[in-house]
C-alpha cells in the first residue's frame, strides 16, 4: 500500500542535491539566484548573507514557509513549476539568512529546481534514476498524483469532526511543490531507504553517494540562537537523552 510521505520527500531530494554537488556542479556557499536565474525574492535585509544552497538545505535562509498560494485548503492543490516562478518576484525574506530557524517548503522546492537545472533533466526523471531505482524503491514516486484512483494509494482521512466521525480527503498533489512533499511510498520501500543509511555508514563505501557526504548530511550545520533547533543538510538532527536522532516526518492532508 502506497501513502502520501509528505515532507520525507525532503530527504530524496536533499540526497539528489548532493549528489550533483559532489560532482562538482555546485557548492553549498552558491548563492541561489546564481544557480536559478528567476529566483528574484525579495531580501529586505539587503546588508546580510546571500541566500545559498546550505541555507535553503538547513530551513536558515529566511524564506517564507510557503509558496505564494493557498494550498493548504482545499481542495489542496499546490502550485504549478510555472505558477511559483511567476509569484516568486512578489514574495520576500521573512529574516536574514542564518539568524532563525524557519522551516520552508519553498526553500526545499527550490533544491528540486536547482536539481533540475544542474542535472538537465526533469527533476521526477533524476531523482528516479539516481536515487530510487539504484536503492530498488520501485513502488516510491515523487508525484502522488501519478497513482491517485488506483487501488495502490491509501484512503486518507481527517482528523475526528466536532460532532464525530471522521471525513474522507483525497489525496494531495505535489505538482511543483513535489521535491518538498509530492512523493508517495511504501512502508516496505522506506525500510530499504533507512536500511541503504545504516549500511552505508557502516562500510564506508559509496552507494548512491559516499559514505561521507551522509554523515555531512547528518551532521549539525545550523544551531538557533536558543540552541534548541539543529538542522543537517535536509535532515533533522536532534539530541534526547544524551544520544544523538536523524531522520524527518511528513505530514500532509488526509
Amino acid at each position: 500500500t502506497m501513502y502520501s510521505i509528505c515532507s520525507i520527500s525532503k530527504l530524496f531530494t536533499s540526497v539528489s542535491a548532493m549528489q550533483l554537488r559532489d560532482q562538482g556542479k555546485c557548492r553549498l556557499d552558491d548563492r541561489v539566484s546564481a544557480l536559478l536565474p528567476w529566483f528574484e525574492l525579495q531580501n529586505t535585509f539587503p546588508d546580510g548573507a546571500a541566500v545559498t544552497v546550505e541555507g535553503i538545505m538547513t530551513h536558515s535562509a529566511g524564506l517564507p514557509r510557503e509558496s505564494d498560494f493557498p494550498y493548504w485548503t482545499a481542495p489542496f492543490e499546490a502550485p504549478t513549476h510555472d505558477q511559483i516562478v511567476s509569484r516568486i518576484s512578489g514574495q520576500e525574506t521573512l529574516y536574514p539568512t542564518w539568524k532563525y530557524y524557519q522551516y520552508s517548503n519553498l526553500g526545499l522546492t527550490l533544491v528540486g529546481e536547482i536539481v533540475a537545472e544542474l542535472s538537465g533533466q526533469p527533476f521526477q526523471k533524476y531523482v528516479r534514476e539516481n536515487v530510487l531505482d539504484p536503492l530498488g524503491m520501485t513502488s516510491t514516486t515523487s508525484e502522488i498524483g501519478e497513482v491517485q484512483g488506483t487501488e495502490k494509494l491509501a484512503t486518507g482521512y481527517s482528523a475526528v469532526r466536532r460532532g464525530g466521525g471522521r471525513e474522507r480527503v483525497e489525496p494531495f498533489e505535489g505538482r511543483g511543490m513535489a521535491p518538498a512533499m509530492g512523493f508517495a511510498s511504501t512502508v516496505q520501500d522506506l525500510a530499504k531507504f533507512a536500511s541503504w543509511q545504516f549500511r552505508l555508514l557502516e562500510t564506508g563505501e559509496h552507494e548512491v553517494i559516499d559514505a561521507n557526504t551522509l554523515r555531512e548530511m547528518q551532521r549539525v550545520h545550523y544551531v538557533d540562537p536558543g540552541w534548541e533547533t539543529t538542522r543537517g543538510l535536509g535532515f533533522n538532527v536532534s539530541r534526547r537523552d544524551g544520544k544523538t536522532f536523524v531522520g524527518h516526518g511528513g505530514s500532509c492532508p488526509g
